[in-house]
């Protein structure tokens, strides 16, 4: 697992901590479970997102764990009681564009590469077919 990838995974479990947490307010989980405080989460979570889904994946784990937290933000229902997320709907829904723009410009780095590696076999084809014609007097 990358870095980054470590980071978002880390980000998701925060969130899932954070829902836990409202439930133990809720009295949904029992009060013995010792989950860290909803600020500090939030905090905490803050400052993951921001420091790493913005980052352009390096490889396929880094895709699937953006893949996987735009999943987390679009789709869970955690709340901190006041029918929240984590940190706002509005901040979640921009996390997820980033996220998604994070996962474009990687795929869009390996479209360049590919586009890039036609090109120089085209000219090396072209560069080949020169010389042959120059050596066989114009017959390829």
């Amino acid at each position: 697992m990358s870095e980054m990838s470590g980071h978002i995974h880390h980000a998701i479990a925060l969130r899932y901590l954070a829902a836990a947490r409202s439930q133990t307010v809720n009295r949904a989980v029992p009060e013995t479970a010792t989950l860290p405080e909803f600020g500090e989460l939030t905090r905490t979570y803050t400052k993951v997102v921001d420091d790493w889904v913005a980052e352009t994946p390096s490889d396929a784990h880094d895709v699937l764990a953006l893949v996987k937290f735009v999943m987390a933000v679009t789709g869970q229902q955690g709340s901190d009681g006041e029918g929240n997320s984590i940190i706002g709907r509005d901040r979640d829904r921009f996390d997820a564009l980033v996220a998604l723009d994070s996962i474009r410009e990687w795929v869009n780095e390996i479209d360049l590469r590919e586009i890039h590696d036609e090109i120089t076999d085209r000219r090396a084809v072209s560069c080949v077919d020169a010389i042959i014609r120059a050596r066989t007097g114009g017959a390829a």
